[in-house]
């Protein structure tokens, strides 16, 4: 049976080449070529006929996200494939971050998160990783150094190591490496630490991305 991020990624990529769409995506545009206004408004992000309500006090790379989910949504129902918030999620990743776009950006800036956020604007450092681990053989974690959150963690669907559910003592280390310092941190070869600042303190995370060869060596 086919996978099916293989039926996710065919469905966006339908729609980035409809719409003559490239990177860095403006949602808010790619929103008008399917057709939808974007309305802000005070509530909850919904999907209506013709139009997308999202929440105006979010931060800007966040509101390009949630559009993006729902024309996952759109995309999903556009091809009869099942409408899961799970494809939603991966679809509307690969309208924001497509492709052909974000694989030659992966390859030129050899991973570095400052770097490909340089270049995709309008993606938050969480997409961006997240992104990743689906076009490579990869590892994504967001650490609080502080110890005060429990990590969350994500890798690519095809990776069957059970090692890899465990945090280890090296990305820690590089976790706090970035908080400390407030930039990136590169541990080694496709291997980052990146600090996300934005919000309150309080809410302050790194986000360390790995490939998966590379991780494996300090398991």
């Amino acid at each position: 049976m086919e996978a099916p991020w293989i039926e996710w990624e065919a469905v966006a990529a339908e729609v980035v080449d409809a719409t003559c769409t490239t990177a860095p995506v403006d949602c808010f545009r790619l929103a008008a070529a399917c057709g939808f206004a974007v309305r802000l408004h005070t509530g909850a992000t919904e999907l209506r006929a013709g139009e997308i309500l999202v929440g105006a006090d979010m931060r800007p790379q966040r509101q390009h996200m949630r559009i993006a989910h729902e024309l996952g949504h759109f995309a999903l129902a556009r091809h009869a494939i099942p409408d899961t918030e799970h494809g939603a999620r991966w679809a509307g990743g690969a309208l924001l971050l497509p492709r052909r776009d974000f694989d030659r950006d992966l390859t030129r800036t050899a991973w570095s998160m400052a770097r490909l956020r340089e270049l995709h604007v309008n993606a938050s450092a969480t997409a961006i990783a997240v992104r990743t681990t689906q076009l490579r053989d990869a590892v994504a974690t967001i650490l609080d150094p502080r110890g005060r959150k429990k990590p969350w963690r994500i890798s690519s669907p095809w990776i069957a190591e059970k090692r890899i559910v465990r945090v280890s003592a090296w990305e820690r280390e590089l976790a706090q490496r970035a908080f400390d310092a407030g930039e990136e941190v590169r541990g080694d070869e496709l291997c980052y630490a990146f600090p996300l600042l934005e919000g309150e303190p309080d809410e302050h995370r790194v986000i360390v991305v790995c490939e998966l060869e590379q991780l494996s060596l300090r398991l």
